[in-house]
């Protein structure tokens, strides 16, 4: 079982690292190293049941395990600070005291408590594992990767659960499923980047935008983009799927017209979250560069 559980976990940290190369340009690219960090670190943690037993522990056994799932949390709280520029100062002003906080209960268990004693996160702390999950998997509820999120997540909960004191069974079963969720999680994460720039138009640069980020900076950058629309008075509005007419009851009856003076909007408002080089894979349709200086 738990050569299954390495296996699955391996698969998924190598689906990881083929995602990095749709994310080049882009802060989340930071996220997606992470998120190949955790799974790293699940590998060696599983690692550690191939072990003779009593070696480590199994307190440092379920210590490893309970800290690994906190670190696969990090992904989804990182990309809630990749705006520029804030985004360098996230992991060291959110991220780390986060993991701080989240793994001192296990971190003083393991210091004061005998090795052979399993560790057992008080109900507290794992409401506040919870809340975290809840945050980063929530971002992707709507989007192209609510699948992917759901799955991770659950796996992530695998992970975490043998060390709470609400499961007391055995945590091989749970590492085994939590991996096989990693790894579905990945492969559809994978399907998903693999369509990033498939179109060169203004809608494809933003539902790759909203399904990579998630709906809190989509909502954020379409609030942004539709003040200007409408004290421009354009004659299309920002929508989660897109650009649509302002004035049109069925937007499907219609494709709009996009006006130049909308799509550069576009482009300065995503240049928080994107390099050039980023934007260049769109413009067959807009030669135009980015103009990183308006408004």
């Amino acid at each position: 079982m738990n050569v299954l559980s390495l296996l699955c976990t391996a698969f998924a940290l190598t689906t990881a690292l083929r995602c990095q190369r749709y994310l080049t340009g882009l802060t989340a690219a930071a996220a997606g190293r992470l998120a190949a960090a955790g799974l790293l670190l699940a590998c060696l943690a599983i690692s550690l049941r191939f072990l003779p037993n009593g070696i480590p522990g199994a307190g440092p056994v379920s210590a490893v395990h309970y800290v690994t799932a906190v670190m696969m949390l990090v992904p989804g709280i990182a990309i809630l600070g990749s705006r520029r520029p804030g985004h360098r100062a996230w992991p060291w002003f959110v991220l780390l005291p986060m993991v701080l906080v989240l793994c001192w209960p296990v971190l003083s268990h393991v210091v004061s408590e005998r090795p052979e004693i399993p560790v057992e996160v008080p109900a507290p702390a794992c409401l506040g594992f919870l809340l975290v999950l809840m945050m980063g998997a929530g971002n992707y509820l709507g989007t192209s990767l609510t699948s992917a999120a759901a799955a991770a997540s659950f796996g992530i909960l695998c992970f975490a659960l043998p060390a709470t004191e609400w499961i007391s069974w055995p945590g091989d079963g749970w590492v085994l499923l939590g991996s096989m969720n990693l790894t579905v999680a990945a492969l559809l994460t994978e399907e998903r980047l693999s369509l990033v720039a498939r179109q060169a138009d203004d809608r494809q640069l933003w539902c790759d935008f909203r399904d990579i980020y998630g709906m809190v900076w989509a909502r954020r950058a379409m609030d942004r983009i539709n003040q200007f629309s409408d004290r421009e008075r354009w004659p299309v509005i920002m929508t989660l799927d897109g650009f649509r007419p302002r004035h049109l009851p069925d937007p499907s009856d219609d494709t709009p017209q996009i006006p130049d003076r909308a799509s550069r909007m576009l482009r300065w408002v995503l240049a928080r979250f994107a390099d050039e080089a980023f934007f260049r894979r769109y413009e067959q349709d807009h030669p135009t560069k980015t103009d990183t200086d308006a408004p």
